[in-house]
């Protein structure tokens, strides 16, 4: 997988690993993406597709 490939993660958010976040999740933590127009994955949450980042990527806000 290339940096500009964004993986799909398929059946929820069951599937998602622990070190990937929504924003909603960020905010709540006081962290945001150090670049957030580039997600890492994204997750069906039945009705639209969340962008996922990594915890790696994070700065505090």
């Amino acid at each position: 997988m290339t940096d500009s490939e964004v993986k799909v993660i398929r059946g929820g958010w069951k599937n998602v690993p622990d070190n990937l976040f929504c924003k909603t999740d960020l905010l709540k933590m006081g962290l945001v993406p150090k670049d957030k127009n580039k997600p890492v994955a994204v997750v069906w949450n039945s009705y639209q597709w969340i962008d996922v980042k990594l915890v790696s990527l994070l700065e505090k806000s």
